[in-house]
C-alpha cells in the first residue's frame, strides 16, 4: 500500500471514530445485516430487506440504489443513517458494504449480525486493490468481523473464515426449496440462496420466507424489462466480466438475436475492458459501443479498448465471424443515438439489453454529472418512434 493511500486511510479511520462516537454508536442498538461481493450485492440486499419486512421487523436498507455512483457511504453519512434508523424505530438494517468502505474503515464501529458474502470476480476494483489476492483479501476481512457468515460453498473451506462455521449456499439447493421467484437467471437464484440463509439466521420462517420470495420484484435496473413487445429491452446495472458472463446468456434465451448497449467507466480498472469486449462478442449478435460514466477519461480510449477484445474473440473464432462482427459492432459515444440506433434496428422477437448504468440517474462526463435515466431515455424514444 502506498504512503499515500495509507495516509488517507488513516484519516478515514479517524473520520469513523469521530462519527460513531457523535452518533453515540448507534450500530451496536440495531441487528446489522452487511451484504459484499462483487456482483449481486443490491439485489441480495433488498431482497433481504424485503424478507424482514414482511416478517415484521421494522427494517431499513441502504445500497446501490440510495446514491447515484456509491455504493456504502461515507462514515458520517452512513452513522447519521443509522442513528436516524434507530429514532425511526428501527429494529433491522441492511448494507450494502463495498470493498472501499471496508478497506477505509467507513464501517468501522458498526457490529454486522450477519456478513454476507455473494461471489468474487477477478477483474473488478484493481484499479484501487491492485492485485485480485488483496481484493479478495479485503472482502473476507469484513466476514471476519461479523457474528454470523453466509457465503458460496466455494468459499466455505477458506482459512479466513472456516473457523465461523458459517453457512454455505449453492445452486444445487435451489431445486428442493421449491420457491417461486419473479427474478430471472442461475445468477439471481443465488443472490435468493444468499437472502434466504440470511433470514433463516435470523429466525425467519420458512413460510414467511417463500412468500417473501415470490412477491419480490427486481431492484431497479436489475434485469429490468422495460418492454416486451414487438421486442424485448431489459436495462440492467451489469458492469463487470463475471456479470455479462451470468447476464447476457440469460438475456439471449429470452428471443431470437441479443441486441447490446454498452460501454465502460473510465478512470477505473482498464484491464477489464477487452475481457468484456471478448464475452459481448461470444453471446452478442449486434453490440453498440457507447459511452458510460467516463470522469475524466476520453471515452474514445474506452471504446478502442473495449474493441480490442471484440477483435480478439472474432480472430480466434475464424475469418467468417471476424467479417460478422465487423459489420454488427457500431460505435455510437451519444448514449442516447446509442439507444436509438438499438431500436431502429430491432425486428420482433429481438432482445435489446442496456447494460452499465441501470438504476443511476445521472452520468459522470468529464467529471461533470449530467442527468440520465436509461429506462426514461428507452421511453422517450419508443414513444418518439411510434409518432412517426
Amino acid at each position: 500500500m502506498g504512503i499515500i493511500k495509507k495516509l488517507k486511510n488513516f484519516w478515514h479511520l479517524w473520520e469513523a471514530v469521530g462519527a460513531c462516537f457523535y452518533y453515540n454508536f448507534p450500530g451496536k442498538k440495531l441487528t446489522v445485516v452487511g451484504v459484499t461481493g462483487t456482483d449481486g450485492k443490491t439485489t441480495t440486499t433488498n431482497l433481504v430487506y424485503h424478507i424482514l419486512t414482511e416478517a415484521g421487523f421494522k427494517t431499513a436498507v441502504l445500497s446501490t440504489l440510495s446514491s447515484a455512483h456509491t455504493t456504502t457511504p461515507g462514515s458520517w453519512k452512513l452513522q447519521k443513517f443509522l442513528a436516524q434508523s434507530l429514532k425511526n424505530g428501527c429494529t433491522h438494517i441492511v448494507l450494502e458494504v463495498s470493498s472501499h468502505a471496508i478497506d477505509q474503515h467507513r464501517i468501522w464501529g458498526i457490529p454486522f449480525a450477519v456478513g454476507v458474502l455473494t461471489n468474487i470476480a477477478n477483474n473488478e476494483h484493481l484499479d484501487y486493490h491492485k492485485t485480485f489476492a488483496k481484493y479478495t483479501q479485503t472482502k473476507l476481512s469484513f466476514l471476519r468481523s461479523c457474528k454470523k457468515v453466509v457465503l458460496p460453498k466455494e468459499f466455505f473451506q477458506h482459512p479466513m473464515v472456516n473457523d465461523q462455521h458459517p453457512m454455505n449456499f449453492s445452486i444445487s439447493q435451489w431445486k428442493k426449496l421449491k420457491l417461486e421467484t419473479n427474478l430471472v437467471g442461475d445468477f439471481n437464484k443465488m443472490n435468493i440462496l444468499a437472502a434466504v440463509w440470511v433470514a433463516r439466521v435470523l429466525e425467519v420462517d420458512e413460510e414467511t420466507i417463500k412468500k417473501a420470495v415470490a412477491s419480490f420484484e427486481p431492484p431497479s435496473g436489475r434485469f429490468e424489462m422495460i418492454t416486451k413487445k414487438p421486442f424485448k429491452v431489459i436495462v440492467d446495472f451489469a458492469h463487470t466480466p463475471q456479470a455479462f458472463e451470468k447476464v447476457l446468456p440469460e438475456a439471449k434465451k429470452l428471443g431470437k438475436r441479443l441486441i447490446h448497449v454498452f460501454g465502460c467507466t473510465g478512470d477505473r480498472d482498464k484491464g477489464k475492458r477487452p475481457v468484456m469486449g471478448e464475452i459481448a462478442a461470444k453471446f452478442d449478435d449486434v453490440i453498440i459501443l457507447t459511452t458510460e460514466d467516463t470522469y475524466n477519461e476520453r471515452s474514445e480510449t474506452i471504446l478502442e479498448q473495449i474493441r480490442k477484445g471484440i477483435k480478439n474473440y472474432a480472430m480466434s473464432a475464424g475469418r467468417q465471424e471476424l467479417r460478422i462482427k465487423r459489420e454488427t459492432t457500431f460505435e455510437i459515444p451519444d448514449r442516447r443515438e446509442a439507444i436509438r440506433k438499438a431500436l431502429e434496428i430491432a425486428k420482433s422477437g429481438d432482445v435489446i439489453i442496456i447494460t452499465g448504468v441501470g438504476h443511476q440517474k445521472s452520468l459522470n462526463i468529464g467529471g461533470r454529472e449530467v442527468p440520465w435515466s436509461d429506462q426514461r431515455v428507452v421511453g422517450e424514444e419508443i414513444k418518439d418512434k411510434k409518432q412517426k
